[in-house]
């Protein structure tokens, strides 16, 4: 890890002068912070947002900034190892899915509701990473957390879900967590966040979606090609 996060520094170092390479330096060390704290919940997306937030950048320093946040992101894979937990979900269709069940495959969760004001953007954008990689045998599924309980707030039906997914553009099984079974035990606590799962272990949790990201998802982009490979 410490060679990894060197490198990282040599190239970001190269141009000590300049006042806004100073900044991303220290972007990337709090980043590598909380992977050393074991804060595996750490996500690069934030980091990775600095690229079009900062519109002065020289074409030079985006592209050694973009190598080290893609280089962080493999570390992220690597240091994370938590077991996936025992959960059955069942899908609107009816199908029982045991999120445990993933030996020898590599399983991609992004977990929602229809309340969700980024669903719109972020489900399209699921559905382009699903036609991308199913091809080459990763499973995704969106995660639905509404409710089953007919009048509360969130409440939504198997044929709404359907409906909704079909509307937003996914052709993706939809699963059910109505009483945020999976949601708590992997830890999470914002919506949408998508996890990645391979070998039966969580390999990534990517918080939120970068709206000015392309198709906001190019990290989990990134992280897939790692695990093909």
């Amino acid at each position: 890890l410490s060679d990894k996060l060197s490198r990282i520094n040599q190239r970001l170092t190269h141009r000590r002068n300049e006042t806004q390479n100073d900044f991303l330096q220290n972007e990337l060390l709090l980043a590598i912070q909380h992977l050393k704290r074991g804060n595996h919940e750490w996500q690069v997306a934030p980091l990775s947002a600095v690229l079009t937030r900062e519109k002065t950048m020289t074409k030079n320093m985006k592209t050694k900034f973009a190598l080290a946040v893609a280089t962080l992101a493999v570390i992220s894979v690597t240091a994370m190892a938590q077991q996936v937990p025992q959960i059955t979900l069942r899908s609107t269709d009816g199908r029982a899915v045991n999120l445990a069940d993933s030996k020898n495959k590599i399983v991609v969760l992004s977990f929602g509701g229809t309340w969700v004001p980024l669903a719109a953007r972020e489900l399209p954008a699921l559905q382009k990473q699903a036609d991308r990689y199913a091809p080459r045998g990763v499973q995704f599924f969106w995660v639905s957390i509404n409710s089953d309980k007919a009048g509360t707030r969130t409440s939504a039906t198997d044929s709404e879900l359907t409906a909704f997914a079909q509307k937003s553009g996914l052709k993706l099984a939809v699963l059910r967590d109505p009483e945020q079974q999976a949601y708590k035990a992997f830890g999470l606590d914002a919506l949408p966040t998508v996890v990645i799962i391979s070998d039966g272990k969580i390999v990534l949790k990517h918080v939120g979606f970068g709206t000015e990201q392309g198709d906001g998802y190019s990290e989990i982009a990134k992280v897939l090609d790692q695990l093909l490979k």
